[in-house]
Parts: structure tokens; sequence; C-alpha cells
């Protein structure tokens, strides 16, 4: 009898546990900013021959052409705690010509403010990746 009661408990307890409990609902966005400046003593010309090309996770992919100066932002989510993001800024020019990028990822959990987690500036291209935590 002491055996039924006790695995009665066991059940009961068992049963009555949320499998929900241990999952973690917290939610994340990410913020994406680029400026490219094409750099060229023609710009006109360069610009018309200029291609920006945006990959970012989350985001459908951008593709610019004919542009001397170019700004995007776009946020993405949710996303959840341990998922890998990352954007990519490809720029194809004319010789002698470059442009300056400037990316920046910044990422909120829930409703609080977003926070600043990689930045990069170069030439040409940038690539950048962060995992959420």
């Amino acid at each position: 009898m002491k055996k039924l009661i006790i695995l009665s408990f066991v059940i009961f307890g068992l049963v009555s546990c949320n499998k929900d409990d241990n999952i973690d609902s917290t939610e994340y966005y990410v913020k994406y900013e680029v400026s490219c400046q094409l750099k060229s003593s023609l710009i006109k010309y360069s610009a018309k021959k200029s291609t920006i090309v945006i990959n970012g996770t989350g985001s459908q992919r951008t593709e610019v052409k004919d542009k001397g100066n170019y700004s995007w932002s776009d946020i993405c989510g949710p996303f959840k705690k341990g998922d890998k993001v990352s954007i990519s800024v490809v720029t194809t020019t004319p010789s002698a010509t470059y442009y300056d990028i400037d990316a920046k990822m910044a990422v909120c959990k829930d409703s609080s403010p977003f926070a600043t987690k990689r930045t990069s500036s170069a030439k040409n291209s940038v690539f950048l990746s962060y995992k959420i935590e």
C-alpha cells in the first residue's frame, strides 16, 4: 500500500510539472545601420557604375545601384538567446574609386533600449556578426 501511495505522488508530481517553465521567452531585436560614402574624383561618373549589396540576418537583401552616398537601417527580430546574427556590406566600384562604409549592429532585449554590440569602418566591404547572449 505504501508503494502505491508513493508511486501515486511521483506520478502526480511528474504530471503536474509544466515543461514550459524552463523555456526562456525573452525576445531580442537587432538594429542594423549602414552608411556608405563614395570616394572618387569623378563622383557622378563613378556613382553610375557602383553597386551596394547589404545582407542582414532576418532582413531582406538590399541592392542599390547608381548611388554616390547611401544610408540604410533596419530592425529585425524577434531572435532568441544563442542566435547568431550578422550583416555584410559589399560594394563594387570602378577603379580608383571606393566606398567608405560605416556599419553598426545594436541589440535590445524585449522593450529595453538598443545597445551597440559591433561596429566597423572599412573600404568597400564590411562583415559584422554577434551571438545573442
